[in-house]
């Protein structure tokens, strides 16, 4: 597709063979699904000029490499293993969540930042409308226990929207510490799941590069934490 106009309820683009490329033009859809069915190779190229809206659910696999923008209207962002190891090509995909403060999409985890393939080129929440955004983790894509992270390489958050890490680890390229703790501060980035005690910090780590956002003790429990192990009888 390299021009034009398509809108429908639901779109698959999943060929038994071959490549699909959308280049151009405008897709207004419900659900968008470039997962493999038929686990044979495929390439779906999503890039140019191309202007995409999705409004249920954004459904990825491997073969899939983006170029271009995509803005979220209470979608869905979901990511589904398919072959073994192998992962969609996700470093030129800016998702841009938007829709309103009563609109609430998320953002399935999808590895960690040593898969450089499953880090989001960019995560917009707030485009030319509020955006709300939950990070979930409903499959594990990591191929181990740890359970799956979201990496952006870079993430804006606009004034009163709002993106919710709801337990799962956030990775952000680069020394940010600064901007995602203001952000931490005004209530742009928020855990609704913390314990008693805890709150969240931005921690750049510069051996990798990246800073997580973590949820880590208060300083008042912390120091109690302490105090009590400190006054607890010793064992002989």
């Amino acid at each position: 597709m390299t021009d034009g106009f398509f809108q429908a309820q639901s779109i698959w683009l999943t060929p038994e063979s071959g490549e699909v490329s959308i280049t151009g033009g405008q897709i207004d859809a419900g659900v968008l699904d470039l997962t493999d069915y038929y686990l044979i190779p495929t390439t779906r190229t999503i890039g140019g000029s191309a202007q995409i809206t999705v409004r249920t659910s954004l459904i990825v696999a491997d073969g899939v490499n983006f170029s271009c923008p995509v803005h979220m209207l209470g979608a869905d962002f979901v990511h589904r293993p398919g072959h073994e190891w192998l992962f969609p090509d996700l470093r030129g995909l800016n998702l841009i969540f938007e829709g309103g403060s009563g609109v609430v999409s998320s953002i399935e985890a999808s590895g960690w930042p040593g898969n450089e393939l499953s880090v989001i080129g960019a995560i917009t929440v707030g485009g030319g409308d509020i955006g709300r955004v939950r990070l979930v983790d409903k499959y594990l894509n990591n191929e181990s226990s740890v359970g799956d992270a979201v990496s952006a390489s870079v993430l804006s958050i606009s004034q009163a929207s709002v993106l919710e890490t709801n337990g799962v680890s956030l990775f952000v390229a680069g020394d940010v510490a600064d901007l995602l703790n203001s952000w931490i501060a005004d209530g742009r980035i928020i855990d609704t799941t913390l314990s008693a005690g805890q709150y969240l910090e931005a921690i750049y780590d510069s051996n990798s590069g990246w800073t997580e956002v973590v949820a880590v003790p208060e300083p008042t429990a912390l120091t109690l934490l302490l105090m009590a192990l400190a006054l607890s009888p010793k064992r002989r």
